[in-house]
């Protein structure tokens, strides 16, 4: 008794219970000790997931920030082999996938920074956890505690486990070990010739992927088919004949494939609409100057060695002159940085023209946002010329282009 309360007494082949373990009195853990681990049982749970009455970020939501923290305890501590963790990562890969409606996707585990879904890998997490939490035991600040650590052979178990699970190589004398395992997925990503043909502008990219941590009033629909958008997994002609025999003709304008390239960028038919969208921008970045203090002339015509020359937008103000060009762009390759450059150098001539006729330093930047979203450091430059600072008008020119382009397709 404690305090007048009593203690559970345990038998010598009894187990108990703790944040989903059961743990045995006399033994080590292992995989069978956990009820929570079986590959079995969490196929179950998710299928149960994938049919309750939830929407689907709303699945997707249980799943990843309450589910799999619940599981993740007793794998930890049970240290399952790498057979059973990959097929644990198979059940939820697939129950993922079936919450969002994506037919394929190699984006699920790269992380939100870098346009994916941050889906926890237990193959590599568990064993980097095991080995994290045997690096602090082995360099405790007690003698005693490193001691045990020793004899209990956790400086074996570690290198056993980096060879096991090919995990990045453990440096020598190391306190702590934290591998980005997510980056080595989004490479992964970028290395597809299709479904990763947009992932290398989004790595790193805060404000372009945005809306997938905060969706705002994005409809369940929208956000599905912006995730497919992402991962090129659209359902355009060109995506549902991939690999058979089928017409992946635009329906539109009958003069290419219908791929998100040519419905972003070239198709006649689209026209009106991708001038709306160049118009739009156009629009909030005005609006913003303006209440920045900027007086601003839209698409201004000059003529410059019989060559005539109209910029979208001349800013000025006392001391500084600002030309911006807006362009929108299929975020492949380096598309975004060339069409930055490729503004640069068109207007550059008016650069002594307007200097003579403001008698202020002159500045000319093109602005490329991603047709999906994607915000590069040529478009941060032009925004840094005009002293906008907030990220959230950024974020709202990005997340403008990704919409108007999803409308585009779906109508």
């Amino acid at each position: 008794m404690i305090n007048g309360i009593a203690i559970k007494k345990v038998e010598p082949g009894d187990k108990v219970s703790y944040l989903g373990v059961n743990i045995p009195t006399w033994t080590s853990i292992s995989s069978r000790e956990s009820n929570l681990n079986s590959v079995e049982q969490v196929s179950l749970d998710i299928d149960k997931m994938c049919r309750a009455p939830l929407k689907p970020r709303q699945k997707f939501l249980l799943l990843q920030s309450y589910y799999l923290p619940r599981l993740f305890y007793g794998l930890v501590q049970a240290l399952p082999s790498r057979g059973t963790s990959e097929m644990l990562d198979t059940a939820i890969r697939v129950g993922a996938k079936r919450m969002l409606h994506l037919p394929y996707s190699t984006f699920l585990y790269s992380s939100r920074r870098d346009g994916g879904l941050s889906l926890h890998q237990l193959v590599k997490l568990i064993p980097k956890s095991v080995i994290r939490r045997n690096l602090r035991l082995l360099t405790s600040d007690y003698v005693s505690v490193r001691k045990v650590a020793d004899s209990a052979g956790l400086a074996e178990q570690n290198q056993q486990l980096i060879v096991s699970f090919d995990l990045p190589l453990l440096p020598a004398d190391a306190a702590n070990y934290d591998p980005d395992i997510r980056l080595a997925h989004s490479h992964r990503w970028a290395a597809q010739p299709v479904q990763g043909m947009c992932a290398a502008a989004y790595r790193g990219d805060a404000i372009g992927n945005s809306w997938i941590s905060k969706p705002g009033r994005l409809t369940e629909r929208c956000f599905l088919s912006l995730l497919k958008m992402r991962s090129n997994v659209y359902p355009t002609r060109e995506t549902l004949t991939r690999g058979l025999r089928g017409d992946s003709t635009c329906p539109r304008c009958r003069l290419g494939a219908e791929t998100i390239s040519h419905v972003s960028g070239v198709c006649g038919a689209l026209k009106g609409p991708r001038l709306a969208r160049h118009n739009k921008i156009c629009d909030l970045v005005t609006k913003e100057a303006v209440d920045h203090g900027w007086s601003v002339s839209v698409e201004p015509s000059y003529i410059i060695n019989g060559s005539r020359l109209i910029p979208d937008l001349v800013f000025s103000r006392p001391v500084k002159v600002v030309v911006v060009d807006v362009t929108i762009r299929l975020e492949q390759g380096d598309a975004l940085k060339g069409a930055a450059l490729e503004k640069m150098r068109k207007y550059r001539p008016l650069e002594q023209l307007l200097l003579q006729e403001f008698d202020w330093p002159v500045e000319v930047h093109g602005l490329p946002i991603g047709a999906c979203g994607a915000w590069c450091r040529p478009a941060s430059l032009a925004r840094d010329a005009l002293g906008i600072k907030e990220e959230s008008f950024q974020r709202l020119l990005s997340r403008t282009s990704l919409i108007c382009t999803y409308n585009m397709l779906r109508d």
